[in-house]
């Protein structure tokens, strides 16, 4: 029996990771939010929050030789970053990684994203790098993760067993619309989502995203990256697997320049609703970019194999009208 500590255990990575590691008769002590449910029984459940060191000790104590898998972050499609953004992805990465050292961790697996490669010109392949920088990429989201990279990087360099994984447009079974795109794809099946932007991204199962960052705890690199992706899928081909299952009626597919001239108007919605956008004017350049990523790193060294896009939509929709 190996031992785990886990945070972000209430997020859609996080509970997913936790569900494996409890079938593998793996000890977790798992970190949630005060107030936040757990999400299943049977692991160790302690309440803090990573920007706050103080409240993380408890997470930490006695747990030496233990794998660490950092999951919590906020996902933002804001262009501009935030202060709350930066103070979990970065300041609570770097009380993470203090607790490590202090409390003799056997290995850290820094989840981290796509979005903090630097986006290459359409027609090459993006893969994994070994110098982040924020200054490279766009993004609150991007901009916050590429500099928590860049110190688990650093600190790998400095002695600490640290490995790095870089999931892309996260899909799947278990999530009620924390991230944007599968929001929109609640919104499709409820009747309140009237058109759809014209653009795609990379698409991977999250129940492959958990194996693959029990397959680096186990066998990726010190100081290494991995793409953890699958399927490159437009909007289009996503919506309308989800429209033949769920016998939807087809929406209309707008040029992301209508896109862009409505954000003013989305964001001022969002305002006065108090609910967040569906889309921004970062993620409508996202749906435009070269989301061309290879996994043959994470396939190579760890034994990484994502599944089919389409086995993956079908069981999210199925758990979603379950579970909505």
């Amino acid at each position: 029996m190996d031992r785990y500590i886990l945070t972000g255990a209430a997020g859609h990575v996080g509970s997913t990771v936790l569900k494996e590691l409890l079938h593998r008769g793996d000890r977790v002590r798992a970190l949630l939010l005060p107030g936040q449910t757990p999400p299943v029984q049977g692991p160790e459940y302690v309440y803090g929050d990573v920007r706050d060191a103080g409240s993380l000790q408890p997470l930490f104590a006695g747990m030496g030789g233990a794998t660490v898998v950092h999951t919590a972050a906020i996902i933002s499609i804001a262009g501009r970053v935030s202060d709350q953004v930066r103070a979990v992805n970065v300041g609570g990465t770097r009380n993470i990684l203090d607790l490590c050292r202090q409390s003799g961790i056997r290995r850290l697996v820094h989840v981290c994203s796509s979005h903090a490669l630097p986006e290459l010109p359409r027609g090459q392949v993006q893969r994994e790098i070994d110098d982040y920088d924020p200054d490279k990429v766009r993004g609150c989201y991007a901009k916050t993760k590429a500099e928590a990279a860049r110190d688990v990087v650093a600190a790998a360099k400095k002695g600490l067993d640290a490995v790095l994984v870089l999931p892309t447009g996260i899909f799947g079974p278990g999530d009620r619309g924390g991230n944007h795109l599968l929001q929109m794809v609640i919104q499709y099946m409820q009747g309140k989502l009237p058109a759809y932007v014209k653009g795609g991204y990379d698409f991977v199962d999250v129940r492959d995203v958990a194996r693959g960052i029990l397959l680096a705890a186990e066998k990726g690199r010190t100081g290494e990256s991995y793409l953890l992706n699958g399927t490159y899928a437009s909007l289009r081909q996503v919506l309308t697997q989800v429209k033949e299952l769920c016998h939807l009626k087809a929406l209309p597919e707008l040029p992301r320049f209508l896109g862009q001239a409505a954000v003013p108007f989305v964001e001022l919605a969002s305002r006065i609703s108090g609910h967040r956008p569906l889309y921004t004017a970062y993620s409508l350049r996202v749906l435009g970019s070269n989301a061309a990523y290879s996994h043959e790193k994470a396939t190579r060294e760890l034994g990484y194999a994502p599944r089919p896009l389409t086995e993956t939509i079908q069981d999210m929709v199925a758990w979603l009208q379950e579970n909505l």
